[in-house]
């Protein structure tokens, strides 16, 4: 993942996410400490953002 628009990068390995290949990222509208990753095998995980 990035912060900085690609300049840096970490890794996401022990956050859950099973699936490498993300389709489509929404940030909730109600709450923008929420994600939902859309995948390319149709799955949703829904996360925080926490800060590094």
């Amino acid at each position: 993942m990035t912060r900085d628009g690609g300049k840096t990068w970490t890794s996401i390995n022990g956050t859950g996410l099973t699936c490498k290949r993300v389709a489509r990222i929404v940030v909730d509208p109600h709450d923008l400490n929420r994600l939902y990753l859309g995948t390319t095998g149709n799955g949703v995980f829904v996360g925080r953002v926490s800060n590094p």
